[in-house]
């Protein structure tokens, strides 16, 4: 019966949270945390090489007064890339 109940609430938030992000509304009316940075990306798909060419301009903006070194991405596709990577 408890297992039943809990698919069933689960089933219920899971509606409940399509259907919110499916309506277009918003769930926070500001942003929870500063927007400090802007992404633009132009990506072409060449399917004879099966290959992305791409450019993208990241802009990031400071807001501390900490002198900031150095920045680190973390490209996520590159996780699965093999037994060795961090995400293994």
């Amino acid at each position: 019966m408890k297992s039943a109940m809990k698919v069933s609430v689960g089933l219920i938030v899971f509606v409940l949270a399509v259907t919110l992000c499916a309506s277009g509304q918003t769930i926070f009316k500001d942003p929870l945390s500063p927007r400090t940075a802007s992404y633009k990306i132009s990506v072409a798909l060449d399917a004879a090489q099966k290959m992305l060419n791409g450019k993208e301009t990241l802009t990031w903006c400071n807001t501390s007064t900490d002198r900031v070194g150095e920045l680190q991405f973390h490209l996520y596709l590159n996780a699965f890339k093999n037994s060795e990577s961090t995400f293994m």
